[in-house]
């Protein structure tokens, strides 16, 4: 096991880096792929609100998970960054939703359309762009 140390002086192993790494890129991807997956359950209307709820808590995307994902992947290409723009303007909807009480046929479809869109444009990411988990 190789240690690296950082500005701080603090020592992390090349595998705790690379895990990090990993994270970072495919938060985003399971964040999107979450809210499909909830948004389908409410198309199809599935009753099951614990299959939802556990959706809700696994993924556990939110507007300040999103601007922190931003702020720590600031290098990342445009394509990551327009997954990220999806799932902010999906956490936008639902304060719409819950505050200005639009319509659950339009805040559906319009979550679902992000949720695909974001699913694409990291698709697009990680078809285009050379990811290495490892440290450069």
């Amino acid at each position: 096991m190789v240690r690296i140390s950082n500005k701080l002086g603090v020592t992390e192993n090349k595998e705790s880096k690379m895990i990090n790494r990993i994270i970072r890129i495919y938060t985003p991807f399971i964040c999107s792929l979450f809210v499909l997956l909830n948004g389908v359950c409410f198309l199809l209307e599935l009753d099951n609100l614990d299959f939802v709820y556990s959706l809700a808590s696994i993924s556990g995307s939110s507007i300040l998970l999103v601007v922190y994902m931003y702020s720590v992947s600031r290098r990342m290409c445009i394509w990551y960054k327009l997954n990220l723009l999806t799932l902010l303007l999906t956490q936008v909807l639902g304060l719409m939703y819950d505050i200005m009480n639009i319509d659950v046929a339009i805040y559906l479809y319009s979550v679902t359309c992000l949720s695909i869109l974001g699913i694409i444009f990291f698709l697009i990411y990680k078809v285009f762009y050379k990811t290495s988990y490892k440290e450069e």
